[in-house]
């Protein structure tokens, strides 16, 4: 059986845009995010560190294991203006 996550994740491969749109109404809706960004570029390596996002603005470089689901906090970072 396919894992949901593995569907959401295939729709945001595949629609630039949905991400996006998708990351500001999870916010929103009081969810946190995951994503990459360029000025962290350890966050753009293939298998590498992200960013964790919450509604109130705090972020995190975080490493998630794709196995567990499982979110760990590297270090906290300045938040973002959206």
């Amino acid at each position: 059986m396919e894992h949901y996550d593995d569907k959401i994740m295939e729709y945001l491969l595949n629609d630039p845009t949905a991400g996006e749109e998708a990351a500001k109404r999870d916010l929103e809706a009081g969810f946190p995010i995951v994503y990459c960004d360029e000025d962290y570029p350890e966050t753009m390596e293939e298998s590498g560190p992200m960013i964790q996002e919450f509604p109130n603005g705090d972020r995190f470089i975080v490493t998630l294991n794709m196995d567990t689901r499982e979110i760990t906090k590297v270090r906290q970072i300045p938040t973002k203006e959206r």
